[in-house]
Order: structure tokens, then sequence, then C-alpha cells
């Protein structure tokens, strides 16, 4: 009897080390998924990277002073990222603007289709009832680069790291 419960937690034990091992293989898959890329990279084919678990660095180079739910990450390129902040916006703070950053999220596109993006009065975009300067800037850089500016990019932030 003592021998088949010796057995039984011996068996027990091992089971458990082996589940640990198999999270500890899935969290360093999932760490192995993320994407190291350049803003630059993100917004200039951003069809290539949908849905997909990315991490950039930049310059937090705008925080939105009217909800302060998202940012604009801006990189050497002079290209610059919308990250929406979603549970983590208490944290951050207009006063953070021009610091290092380092983001983890979900890179999402959007294809807003404006007919006559371009044009003074269509390169405002609305948010909330309110036009954003920096959203303009990011749109503008685009186009001067050729880049279509109606693919709107952003990255649903997971983590941060102040560098």
């Amino acid at each position: 009897m003592n021998r088949a419960l010796l057995l039984l937690m011996a068996g027990a034990v091992m089971a458990a080390g082996c589940g640990s091992q198999d999270a500890s293989r899935e969290d360093a898959a999932a760490v192995e998924d993320i994407l190291r890329i350049s803003v630059e990279e993100l917004v200039t084919e951003p069809t290539r990277f949908g849905d997909r678990m990315v991490a950039v660095r930049g310059v937090l180079d705008h925080m939105c002073r009217t909800s302060g739910d998202k940012l604009r990450i801006k990189d050497e390129s002079g290209l610059s990222v919308q990250v929406l902040l979603g549970e983590m916006a208490n944290q951050f703070n207009v006063d953070m603007e021009g610091s290092l950053l380092a983001v983890t999220g979900v890179f999402k596109f959007e294809v807003t289709n404006k007919d006559e993006l371009g044009e003074a009065q269509h390169l405002h975009v609305e948010d909330e009832d309110h036009e954003c300067e920096s959203e303009v800037a990011a749109m503008e850089a685009l186009m001067e680069r050729g880049i279509d500016p109606s693919i709107r990019t952003m990255i649903l932030m997971r983590g941060f790291e102040l560098l």
C-alpha cells in the first residue's frame, strides 16, 4: 500500500514537472514569435505584418491630449506609428514626450480609402470630434516618401519599457 502511494506521488511530481516544462516552452515560443521590427518597416509595408505581435523602439513623439489613450512612436526614419494604450493608458502622460520607448503589441492596419486624400481638407483624421496635428504630420511624412497614407497603422499595446 505504501509502495503504491509512493509510486502515485512520484508520478504526480513527474507530471507536474513536465507541465511546467511545457509551459516554459510555450512562453519561450511566444517570445520568439515577437517580430522585432522598425516603425519604418511597419508603416511602409503594413499588409505584411497585420495581426502579428511586434516590438518596436522609438521616441514617444506625441501623447494624445484629448483622450490620453494613444500615442505616436517615431523612429530614426522620421516615420511614426500610432500606439493604442488600452489598460495601460494611466501609465502615460504628456511629460513623457521625447522619451525613448520600447513597445510590444499586436500590429493592426485599416484601409481608410479616402478618395481625395492629399487635399488640405481631407488630410485631417477625425477622432472623437478633434483633429490631431500629429496624425496629419504622420500622413504627410508618408506622402513625401510616396507611401499610401490611406492605410492607417496602429499597435495594440501589450507591454512597454522606458529606455
